[in-house]
């Protein structure tokens, strides 16, 4: 044990030391169900133009999900269809606005659009607060020039369907 006295770290005097292990013998002990909880610094890089991406994604979407229709800002991402790591863009015709558990099933190829911008769920997919969206008709802007891109779509359910077959 230490005192902190200003300026200077020094062992606890005896008396002290005495009086904190008489302390702790009596402190309750702690379970195996007690939880430590431990806090660290992360770096986190973000791709250049990655917030713009989400700002116009956000707006030719006005802030509602593709597929669900959801509206809190918190739980809504913009989601690439073609990934940047696999030479997409950043553009508004690469991107759905997507709530974030939605954006997961995307990028997991267990959700996609088919041509005819319905959704179509994976069988792997058995949660009915998911299956829900099988069928229904993808919302996306009126203009022409914020609208995914087809192709993009299409390459995006090609892989889908690579997967669930």
């Amino acid at each position: 044990f230490e005192q902190w006295v200003p300026g200077a770290v020094h062992p606890a005097n005896p008396r002290t030391l005495r009086c904190l292990q008489k302390f702790l013998k009596s402190a309750p002990r702690t379970s195996s169900t007690d939880k430590v909880v431990r806090h660290s610094r992360v770096e986190v890089l973000q791709r250049l133009g990655q917030a713009e991406f989400r700002s116009k994604i956000r707006a030719a979407y006005g802030d509602v999900c593709a597929i669900s229709g959801a509206s809190e800002p918190e739980a809504l991402v913009a989601a690439h269809i073609l990934p940047v790591s696999k030479r997409g863009r950043h553009g508004t015709r690469n991107g759905l606005l997507l709530r974030a558990d939605l954006h997961n099933l995307f990028d997991s190829y267990r959700i996609a659009v088919d041509k005819n911008l319905r959704v179509c769920v994976s069988v792997s997919v058995s949660d009915a607060q998911y299956r829900r969206f099988h069928g229904k008709k993808l919302s996306i802007p009126s203009s022409k020039l914020l609208q995914p891109d087809r192709k993009l779509l299409a390459q995006h359910f090609g892989h889908f369907a690579d997967l669930n077959n």
